[in-house]
């Protein structure tokens, strides 16, 4: 069966400077409880936009000295645009963006090939720690991925990210990461495996990647690659298992289908990497139905559901293995 949890949340007061001088009884009538739903074991509730930020290191991957005078340019998709430089220590300090909201990043140093972090999540308050940043010559990730019987597998899909604080920042501001959650994160590079099941990702930044593997029938898998500057790291061999898939059906208020609603599955994990990167995308169907390929065997699982002009909806998988769903937007 799908539920939802919810709890009694108090809505704050009218300010008196809102009301109509007519309307004076609605200053003393008490504030009525709102039923929110809760989500992950939280409160889903609107969410004041605040000031935040971003700060970190950028360093040269080669020689692992500071990089000075790095051109810094974030940049939001409503246009705005903060420039700035790293210090003598090759410390990066911008502050005083819109939060929760995600950015671009963009580093330039002579001599030095430009990196863009994008999607990066400012976090309502403290500022998010990018951690460092290293400027170099991109590395390639290569490997080979099989089934839970060894077959190689032709055809999966394998998509790279980066693996910097982007993840522990939507964690420490849940609105930020609920605000995101039915939004594919930006790849670094994408591809799909050969006939023999192998596969290469070119271009990749140094540092740390996380992988997403999988394919029809078979549950995704989360792989985290080291990647070194102009190399080509030892290739990776990734194992599949079988999984269960998922359909469903968006309905509106009256019961008619709803056409190109945005449909996601979300494990439901204390773990960051597994709720942000284990997740998976579709559209409904001009008769609203829409499917999943295979999913984790785990109860937990979330499905959001969203479609212009409408709020997102969220359902719970709970302890029966129903496999079909209706989703109602209201």
């Amino acid at each position: 069966a799908w539920r939802m949890t919810f709890l009694e949340a108090e809505t704050p007061p009218t300010e008196l400077g809102e009301l109509d001088a007519s309307d004076e009884s609605a200053a003393d009538a008490p504030a009525k409880p709102q039923r929110a739903p809760v989500l992950f074991g939280r409160a889903v509730d609107a969410v004041a936009t605040t000031k935040g930020g971003f700060v970190g290191r950028v360093a040269d991957v080669v020689t692992g000295e500071p990089v000075v005078g790095a051109t810094l340019v974030l940049s939001a998709a409503d246009g705005t645009v903060l420039r700035g430089a790293t210090d003598e220590r090759g410390r990066l300090d911008l502050r005083g963006v819109r939060a929760p909201a995600s950015y671009d990043l963009q580093v330039t140093a002579p001599k030095l090939p430009e990196r863009v972090l994008r999607g990066i999540a400012a976090s309502s308050g403290s500022p998010t720690n990018l951690g460092t940043i290293w400027l170099g010559a991109p590395g390639r990730v290569e490997g080979i991925v099989r089934g839970s019987d060894g077959t190689a597998l032709a055809g999966a899909w394998v998509r790279a990210y980066p693996a910097d604080a982007r993840g522990a920042s939507l964690a420490k501001d849940f609105a930020a990461m609920l605000g995101a959650l039915d939004r594919e994160p930006t790849t670094l590079a994408a591809t799909r495996t050969g006939a023999d099941g192998r596969f290469a990702l070119e271009g990749i930044p140094p540092g740390i990647a996380t992988l997403t593997v999988g394919a029809d029938g078979w549950q995704t898998k989360i792989v985290q690659a080291g990647v070194a500057s102009g190399e080509t790291g030892a290739p990776l061999a990734i194992r599949l298992q079988r999984g269960e898939g998922l359909t469903g059906t968006v309905l509106d208020e009256s019961g008619r289908p709803v056409d190109g609603a945005r449909v996601a599955v979300v494990p439901q994990s204390t773990n960051t990497k597994d709720m942000l990167y284990g997740r998976q995308f579709t559209w409904s169907g001009s008769d609203g139905r829409f499917s999943f390929g295979a999913l984790s065997d785990r109860d937990d699982l979330v499905v959001l559901a969203v479609a212009p002009g409408r709020p997102t909806t969220y359902l719970e998988l709970g302890d029966t293995p129903a496999r079909d769903v209706r989703i109602v937007l209201r």
